[in-house]
């Protein structure tokens, strides 16, 4: 069993019902992995054949993560939204 670099990728200062917050989670998600995957030491075709695997990897284990971040910050902002408060006497 391999040993997974990880890199804590934070979100909470994001709208990521806007594009701008979505787009600037992919470029944290994007630093996160060339941080977990580092560069290549040299410029052979090996090296950069395990640099592209090393990030594809990274961003297939991401991709859900991130999916599942954006929904469920989408159903809370819409269930902060359509909350109501009922007022009444009997």
């Amino acid at each position: 069993m391999a040993d997974w670099k990880t890199k804590e990728v934070r979100h909470a200062d994001l709208d990521l019902s806007s594009t701008a917050g979505r787009e600037r989670l992919a470029l944290r998600i994007k630093q996160a992995v060339k941080q977990v995957c580092g560069t290549p030491r040299g410029f052979t075709i090996e090296e950069r054949q395990d640099q592209r695997a090393c990030e594809k990897q990274a961003y297939l284990r991401a991709a859900p993560e991130s999916q599942r971040i954006i929904a469920a910050y989408m159903d809370k902002r819409r269930l902060a939204f359509e909350d109501t408060t009922r007022v009444g006497t009997n």
